[in-house]
This record gives C-alpha cells, sequence and structure tokens, in this order.
C-alpha cells in the first residue's frame, strides 16, 4: 500500500493549576501527525522554548530534541475524545465545553509529572474525519504491510538462516 501521512499545526493551550487570569493562557505550538505505516497510532509533537533536561517514561513522550517532544497514542484515544473521556495511565483525553465553546483536553502523564493542553473540538473532529477517509480504521491491518510479517518471521526464527 501506498504510504500517506496527514499532519495539522496546532497551537494547544496549556492548562495549568498555576495559571495567571492577568497574562491569559499560554499557548504551545504543536503538530498532529498520522502515518498510514502506524495506522493505529496519532503523533502529538509539541515545540517547546525551554530546554528539556530529563524526561523519562518507558511509554511516555520520545525525545527528539531538546525544543521538541513527541508523544504517541492510540488512534481510539483520540477517536474516543470527540465524544467522551478516552485513555488512561500516560495519555488521556476527553471533550468539554467551556462558555460556549467545545474543546479536546489533552492529559500527558509520566511517573513524576503530568501537562493539561486543550484545542478546539472541531480540530480533531475534521483531523480524524481525514485519518478515517485514508485508512479506515477496519482496514488499518492491511497497511502494515510485509514488514510487520518480516519483523514476526524473525521473532520467531530460530536464529538459523536457511
Amino acid at each position: 500500500m501506498e504510504r500517506k501521512t496527514y499532519q495539522v499545526p496546532l497551537e494547544l493551550d496549556c492548562m495549568s493549576e498555576r495559571q495567571h487570569l492577568s497574562t491569559g493562557i499560554p499557548r504551545v505550538s504543536a503538530i498532529l501527525r498520522f502515518d498510514s505505516d502506524r495506522p493505529y497510532t496519532i503523533e502529538l509533537t509539541f515545540y517547546i522554548s525551554q530546554a528539556v533536561t530529563e524526561i523519562s517514561s518507558v511509554d511516555g513522550p520520545v525525545v527528539r530534541n531538546l525544543n521538541e517532544i513527541t508523544w504517541s497514542f492510540s488512534r481510539e484515544i483520540l477517536q474516543g475524545a470527540l465524544i467522551r473521556a478516552s485513555g488512561s495511565m500516560d495519555v488521556k483525553a476527553w471533550p468539554e465545553a467551556v462558555a460556549g465553546h467545545a474543546y479536546v483536553y489533552f492529559q500527558f502523564s509520566d511517573r513524576r509529572q503530568q501537562a493539561v493542553f486543550r484545542t478546539g473540538w472541531w480540530i480533531i473532529m475534521q483531523f480524524m474525519q481525514e485519518v478515517d477517509r485514508m485508512v479506515p480504521l477496519h482496514d488499518a491491518s492491511n497497511y502494515l504491510g510485509p514488514n510487520l510479517d518480516q519483523a514476526l518471521e524473525r521473532l520467531l526464527s530460530d536464529g538459523t538462516d536457511e
């Protein structure tokens, strides 16, 4: 199958207990990305202005450089977050209306800390519609291709070449 990617730039509101109404809600630039080579996964890459000293979580973020952090999570979490609370452990998402505006909230946690962000519900809805158009969830396994079969074959082999 032909590889397909789709990404959307986001400006996420950074929600924190330490917000000050006088300074407004801080914003973080991010990219929401889908790649048909990983049809069950969504990536959210944050572009931050401060250096990251250490983030250590087995299932948490992947640090690409000091100003960019990518979280990978299930496509189903994002789809579910359009209608109900979804996810568990290190990634959670849920819809919420605030002052007449619809949002999707994201909570990312590692062993020591958590961060909560929000973006417009419609942005996530449009993103998921495009992802479903590109690779319908019921066809996602067809996009895993021979690489998965080859990897499984290597894992299950006895280590000898025939």
